[in-house]
């Protein structure tokens, strides 16, 4: 709901999310040494930062920000008028 009536205070709600996230995810890395490794399923990566629910918010924030640009661009952009083809209706070929 704040995106429709407040963009600006939603994008920048967004964007602290992220940082505040970034942060606590560079600061958890730093002072447990992680490293993600593929070939180690026991590594301290998979047990102590992977599960926690900050650690993949980015793609989550990315998608909300595409789907919301997605909507603006479908329902509120006045060129954008429905025609697939980019042909207005009383135009002739």
């Amino acid at each position: 709901m704040l995106y429709k009536t407040k963009r600006d205070k939603f994008f920048l709600s967004v964007a602290l999310l992220s940082v505040v996230c970034l942060i606590v995810q560079l600061v958890m890395i730093l002072t447990n040494d992680l490293q993600a490794s593929y070939l180690n399923s026991d590594d301290e990566y998979w047990s102590i930062y992977y599960y926690k629910p900050y650690t993949r918010i980015h793609g989550y924030l990315i998608g909300l920000v595409l789907g919301c640009e997605y909507f603006k661009f479908k329902y509120e952009c006045p060129q954008h008028d429905g025609n697939s083809d980019g042909v207005s209706e009383g135009s002739e070929n």
